[in-house]
């Protein structure tokens, strides 16, 4: 089969003999594809990088032979020699797609093909005809599945005789008029929704059983067992059929026994849920024993369009179909009249995948056999969907051509929200999959804030660029509607787009992928995320919160749900409900063994199947759930199932300080440190995932202070985005440079006042345990661990690497204690690392295990030739990277290097795998720091302040730079301020300091300008240009230079940053213009470290000025989350102009006095310092606010000195002119910045 998908592939073999395989291997019981249940049974190892490897090692012993040839299939009984590359071998047998995003300058391409025959045609067709008399030959029948499934079914039924033409081109069916018998065997349908409806109606047709069969049973796979059918059944049995369900009620499998057929006359059919049930009905009614009047109930018909095409196709066969009113139709007794020949109409719902790509991509695509005459409502899909969004639409009655606007131009929803909000179509619910769920979630891992409606969905647009693909890629449900709607999204999401399941298309589109590529002309590739299988895990599903009293469990739990937008429950209070008493009553009186048998009870209620609390809930558990082993059962098999147990921790000393103080909970009866003792590996037992709260210090009252509680948050929520899958740190900057700092420290505390500097202008940080010493007992080295993780995670925000290295690779970890080593590296999955290093060296059964618990972790598979026994050139380091491929998703091979030569001979190893997954490979030694130079992903680099490097030959990120820029791999840029006056600014003191401390070679300097044409030759055709500052008088004008402006700077008004790009296109030099605002960013990064609780901003705030920078000002508090701003000018008007601008984005009021009751949390003024503006005492209250001053000149304002009378922190502009610089520094380098070295010498240096 896959021989044969290939040949299609390429051109030389048609659909119709695929077809005819497929059909020919599952008559005799044989697979035909990966994905079937047969295959997944077998303990299979190899992956797609592995079967790529021995073809092309067997290539390699037969080259004068072979030369990339392969003889394959070119019809039934043809063969063809063909010279087929490996990229296209490797597409075809690996089980996911890999689409490529179109490039930028497409417009104006276009596209013509047909999409094949309509599915719903074709099981009708199928199904008439094979009741029909006469012999008719069929065409364009579409080669599905599900058709498969619907003539399989007809054939075993006895229904018609079969036979091809022309290749498989045409069917040719000869009808039994009605002929039925009970099958020999049960008719499977998979997923096939139109087979399994439109066959419940026919078995009931059947007249009698035979003497071996007494009914005939239909059934399909498990998520066709819980689609409805309940209606259908309803009817039918009201009607007198004799059906029964076989497993659950009302859903398949069915047993029909006959009982002389249909009877006929009133049948009265609930139709709100799905159009098939209609026409099932229908198409069978002729063949009932007295006529049928079929009367529709239940309010609004579904999908009329398809009961409007059955009756058509009826009544092309010779039925009799009479309209009455109020949704009833008569059906005249008769048998079907077959033509001499049919043609299927081409699949408008299908058609609708190639336009849309069309919309999206700028280009023109006609879609040759759908047009205005056709059976399906799906054909007026360009005209009313399409065309209101901005695309040109020409429709004639036989074709539909789409032209989009240019790339990340369609409009979308014409409001400013930028919201769309489809409605209607709840009966997607219960489609292949759950449609509208399936879209919410796979479109959140995209980054796209999306939200189920009661009958519909709601999806926030956003620009293209922001789109982030899913390293996991999309899943698709098993539904092909799901596969091929992302496929065109991934048409324009950057790095390109994981499709998984990539077979379910060929329920309606079996060639889609071939004709994506050479059709559409979309490129794709081959993957393979399988290699090493993951347990499932579902973020849908509920997450339980344990551990010890006084942890945090409910606060924390309750913060969580806000976060995740789950509900909360907890189990205590869920007991007190059930039992109509309290937990210290219970306890009291009936003692703790009962409670804890209720408290077992509560929590298999809450967790069992199908449980309203089952999923998007937060459950927060008693301290005491593990004390049973039927609740910590309940737990592992919640985490089994894909929900995520966690475990919740904070230092014992301090919560038992705190719980001294507890006077709500019934004591113990024990010491409370033996009691932990006792759960302690309870809790590790049942957990998945677990969380360390570090709080510093305990206030008077043993509680948390308010800041390290507002800390603890911030990491939790880190923490919760990332192992739910909502947002990742991880690295996904593939244009520049990477790298990660490897902390040799024992701990922690020795380097926190200096993290910030190491970790300058890094991508990430590694953790390494091995080289971590616990100064106390080493039993407990899991928690101190977990608490160094802890003290990282509080001082930067980086991704971290957790890496256990064992001595025999160069680590200090015993090479004897895998148990020991792997039990680690559990748990830095647990605690939701970002990546976690696995050396390759250990036994492979070990590894697959924790490969499949990885989470969102990323695996980075490395190893280490200490000796340097293992060249680059030769056969073993081949099967470490193969071995690495197999198990990571980051492959790290380190070397030794003797000689310059044996760098050369690194670089032709990486080149010949660059289009594999991201590889680490370097040289240890001093003679292989010239590998480390040239590695340009995720380099381990050294910074001075650490007491020791991590390697041999490890040097820091400033050596790499610098020694990039003499080799010629960074070249200097020139960057600049454009604007007048700023023969004083601080912007070039500012960058300057940046590109030195992290080594770059870069310069910023002024462009004073009075104009901004002035500055064009730079921006235009200055080849050393990359970047520039944009100030006053030129935020606004410079627009006009642009090609590209971000959706911020085009709410806020004007660009304060402007990028360049340049790229070769037909051998010249393009470059693109990008502008943003940072204005915005500099005051939110201000503000924000200086409220309480970043999630719970001050509802109101004052703006003083209405110019450009109070533009900036009112879009940074909406990204505070401040729900009503005041506006306060001395031209009223403005202030009016202003608030119209940002209506549909906050709550704007204009005040005409200062003096009004107002009382904000926040004021930002952007009025020059010589305003002399002076606010009322009343404004500042009594509580304390915050006070952000964007003039910076003086640098204490008289507004500043007056609000620090009030006692408000205030803000300088001098500061927030910083930090709108950083934002500037770290776009145009794609690092981080040394903030605290910037910063410190623009203030030093400051007037």
């Amino acid at each position: 089969m896959k021989e044969a998908e290939l040949a299609r592939n390429i051109g030389v073999l048609n659909q119709a003999v695929v077809g005819r395989l497929a059909r020919c291997f599952a008559s005799y019981d044989l697979p035909v594809s990966f994905e079937e249940k047969k295959i997944k049974e077998i303990p299979l190892t190899v992956s797609t990088k592995e079967i790529m490897y021995d073809i092309k090692n067997e290539r390699r012993h037969h080259q004068d032979q072979c030369n990339n040839q392969l003889t394959l299939l070119a019809g039934i009984g043809k063969t063809k020699l063909e010279t087929v590359p490996d990229a296209i071998v490797e597409k075809i047998v690996s089980p996911q797609q890999l689409v490529v995003p179109v490039a930028k300058n497409v417009a104006g391409k276009t596209v013509s093909l047909t999409t094949p025959g309509s599915k719903s045609i074709s099981n009708r067709a199928l199904l008439m005809a094979a009741l029909g008399t006469g012999t008719v030959r069929i065409s364009n029948l579409l080669h599905s599945d599900d058709t498969q499934f619907m003539l399989a079914a007809l054939r075993n039924l006895g229904a018609a005789d079969f036979e091809w033409e022309s290749d498989g081109e045409i069917l040719v069916v000869k009808g039994g008029g009605g002929r039925l018998a009970v099958p020999d065997k049960e008719l499977y349908v998979g997923n096939a929704g139109t087979a399994s409806r439109f066959l419940t109606t026919v078995l009931t047709l059947i007249p009698s059983a035979t003497s071996s069969n007494s009914a005939a049973i239909l059934t399909g796979n498990a998520r066709m067992k819980q689609r409805p059918i309940a209606p259908l059944l309803k009817a039918l049995k009201e009607n007198g059929a004799s059906i029964e369900s076989v497993e659950n009620a009302d859903f398949l499998p069915i047993a029909v026994t006959p009982n002389g057929g249909l009877k006929g006359g009133r049948i009265e059919l609930a139709a709100s849920i799905s159009s098939q049930y209609v026409s099932s009905i229908l198409l069978c009614a002729p063949y009932a024993n007295e006529p049928i009047e079929l009367a529709l109930t239940g309010g609004q018909v579904i999908s009329q369009p398809y009961i409007d095409m059955t009756i058509a196709m009826m009544e092309s066969f010779g039925a009799v179909v009479e309209r009455l009113p109020e949704n009833t139709y008569r059906i005249q007794r008769g048998v079907y009249k077959n033509p001499e020949n049919y043609q299927v109409e081409s699949d408008a719902s299908s058609a609708t995948y190639p336009l849309a790509i069309a919309a999206i991509t700028g280009t023109t695509c006609t879609v040759t056999s759908i047009g205005s005459a056709s059976l399906q409502g799906d054909a007026t899909f360009a005209i009313n969907v399409l065309r209101p969004m901005g695309c040109t639409v020409v429709q004639t009655e036989t074709s539909t051509t789409v032209t989009g606007p240019p790339i990340g131009q369609l409009p979308g929803n014409a409001e400013s929200e930028n919201i769309t909000r489809i409605t209607g179509i709840a009966n997607q619910r219960v489609k292949e999959c759950n449609r509208i769920a399936a879209m919410v979630h796979e479109l959140t891992k995209f980054g796209v804030t999306a939200s189920e409606l009661p009958d519909g969905i709601q999806i926030h647009g956003q620009s293209i660029q922001s789109l982030q693909a899913p390293s996991e890629g999309v899943h698709c449900y098993d539904d092909h509607r799901v596969a091929m709607s992302f496929s065109c999204l991934a048409t324009v999401v950057p790095e390109g787009t994981i499709i998984t399941e990539k077979k379910c298309v060929e329920k309606t589109w079996p060639t889609w992928w071939d004709d994506l590529e050479h059709k559409l002309g979309i490129q794709l590739q081959g993957a393979d995320l399988s290699a090493t299988k993951s347990i499932s895990v579902d973020h849908q599903k509920s997450i339980v919160i344990i551990g010890m009293r006084g942890v945090g469990k409910s606060t924390l739990g309750r913060f969580a749900a806000d976060v995740l937008g789950f509900k909360f429950i907890d189990v205590d209070d869920y007991f007190e409900a059930t039992y109509k008493t309290t937990v210290f009553e219970f306890v009291n009186t009936r003692g703790w063994p009962e409670f804890r048998l209720k408290e077992t009870e509560s929590i298999q209620t809450l967790l069992s199947k199908g449980s309203d609390y089952g999923t998007n809930y937060v459950i927060s558990c008693g301290g005491g759930i593990v004390e049973t082993v039927e609740s910590r059962d309940v737990l592992k098999k919640h985490a089994k199932r894909g929900g995520k147990v966690l475990h919740l921790v904070r230092d014992m000393d301090q919560v038992m300080k705190f719980l001294t103080r507890d006077t709500k909970r019934p004591g113990y009866g024990e010491d409370m440190i033996n009691v932990w003792r006792r759960r302690r590996s309870w809790y590790k037992e049942v957990c998945n995932y677990e969380f360390v709260a570090h709080v510093k210090q305990l206030t008077e009252k043993c509680q948390a202070s308010p800041t390290d509680w507002v800390a603890v948050k911030k990491d939790f929520q880190r923490f919760l985005l990332f192992v739910c899958g909502r947002k990742s740190s991880r690295i996904t900057n593939k244009s520049t440079l990477t790298s990660f700092v490897s902390l040799t420290v024992k701990n922690m505390k020795t380097i926190s006042n200096r993290l910030v500097e190491i970790c300058e202008g890094t991508d990430a940080v590694e953790l390494r345990v091995d080289l971590l010493e616990n100064p106390q007992d080493s039993e407990y080295f899991t928690e101190y661990v977990g608490e160094q993780l802890a003290l990282l995670r509080r001082v930067t925000d980086l991704p971290i690497v957790y890496t256990v290295r064992s001595k025999g690779q160069a680590g200090a970890h015993s090479d004897d204690d895998e148990s020991g080593m792997f039990e680690l590296l559990k748990w830095g999955q647990r605690w939701g690392c970002e990546y976690v290093d696995v050396e390759m060296c250990w036994s492979p059964d070990t590894i697959k295990q924790l490969v499949s618990q990885k989470g969102e972790s990323q695996i980075i598979s490395s190893w280490h030739d200490l000796l340097g026994k293992t060249p680059w050139h030769g056969d073993d380091i081949q099967q470490k990277y193969k071995l690495g491929d197999h198990y990571g998703d980051i492959i790290k091979l380190v070397g030794t290097a003797k000689t310059l030569e044996d760098n050369m001979t690194l670089e032709a190893f990486r080149r010949s795998k660059m289009n594999g997954k991201p590889l680490i490979a370097i040289n240890m030694g001093e003679a292989g720091q010239l590998s480390r130079i040239l590695n340009d992903y995720m380099t381990p680099i050294f910074h001075p302040a650490l007491p020791s490097k991590a390697a041999p030959g490890q040097i820091s990120l400033k050596d790499i730079l610098m020694a990039r820029h003499l080799m010629g791999l960074l070249p200097a840029k020139e960057y600049c301020l454009i604007g007048t006056p700023i023969q004083h600014s601080v912007s070039p003191n500012l960058h300057n300091t940046g590109f030195k401390a992290l080594g770059l070679p870069h310069n910023y300097k002024l462009l004073e300008c009075s104009m901004v044409e002035y500055a064009e030759e730079t921006l235009l055709r200055d080849p050393n240009f990359h970047g520039a500052s944009v100030t006053i008088p030129h935020k606004e004008t410079i627009m006009k230079y642009l090609d590209e402006i971000s959706e911020t700077a085009k709410i806020i008004g004007s660009v304060n940053i402007v990028t360049a790009r340049d790229e070769l296109v037909d051998g010249k030099v393009k470059r693109t213009l990008l502008g943003d605002n940072t204005d915005y960013i500099g005051i939110k990064k201000r503000i924000q470290p200086l409220l309480l609780d970043p999630n719970s901003p001050p509802e109101t705030a004052l703006v003083i000025g209405a110019g450009g920078t109070a533009r900036a000002a009112l879009y940074a508090l909406y990204k505070l989350g401040v729900q009503k701003v005041y506006i306060w000018n001395r031209t009223v008007s403005r202030a009016h102009l202003l608030q119209q601008s940002f209506k549909d984005l906050i709550e704007v009021n204009v005040v005409e006095s200062l003096d009004n009751d107002i009382q904000p949390g926040i004021i930002i003024s952007t009025v020059p310092a010589s305003s002399s503006v002076e606010l009322p005492d009343a404004i500042y209250g009594d509580k304390k606010g915050i006070l952000c001053e964007m003039a910076y000149k003086p640098r204490r304002t008289k507004l500043l000195l007056q609000a620090e009378t009030k006692g408000w922190f205030c803000i300088e502009g001098v500061e927030v002119l910083i930090s709108q610089g950083i934002a500037q520094f770290e776009i145009w380098t794609g690092k981080r910045a040394p903030v605290d070295k910037m910063e410190d010498h623009v203030l030093k240096n400051y007037e």
